[in-house]
């Protein structure tokens, strides 16, 4: 069973993994998805700002 992911790098880490093998089991993929809570301090740095939209 898959715990909680408890960073995005350790969510990126994991998903590499999962999809290392030729067969993927999507619900592995799922579950590990469902485990993460975004904290939008790590998805700051992929935010792009546009003061004129």
């Amino acid at each position: 069973m898959v715990g909680t992911v408890a960073t995005l790098d350790d969510l990126c880490k994991e998903l590499r993994e999962v999809f290392e093998n030729d067969r993927v089991n999507i619900e592995e993929v799922k579950a590990l998805m469902e485990s993460y809570k975004s904290n939008s301090k790590e998805w700051k740095k992929f935010a792009k700002f546009d003061q004129h939209r």
